[in-house]
């Protein structure tokens, strides 16, 4: 997001045998903490699916849900949905 944060704490880390979606014979380890942006104006949010509409192939897309619109089923991957699950109950 080439932007500094201020670290919160620790959210969650993987905790079941995940292969790779590339390589099924590697597992992957996520882990998740929860941060706020030190300067959040600097940080290009778009509202749109897939905005990649940028000049260089080095750079990311970042779409803003909020956390009550957010499914498991807008992700893909299954550590990710996991997380927005977790993330739901805790506010619940």
């Amino acid at each position: 997001m080439n932007t500094e944060i201020k670290f919160f704490e620790h959210f969650y880390t993987t905790d079941f045998y995940q292969a790779s979606a590339f390589d099924k014979t590697v597992q992957v380890m996520n882990i998740y903490y929860l941060v706020q942006p030190e300067n959040p104006e600097t940080i290009k949010i778009s509202t749109r699916k897939n905005d990649f509409s940028f000049s260089s192939n080095k750079e990311e897309s970042f779409r803003l849900v909020k956390l009550s619109e957010l499914t498991t089923e807008m992700l893909s991957y299954p550590i990710d949905k996991k997380v927005v699950s977790l993330l739901r109950s805790e506010t619940t």
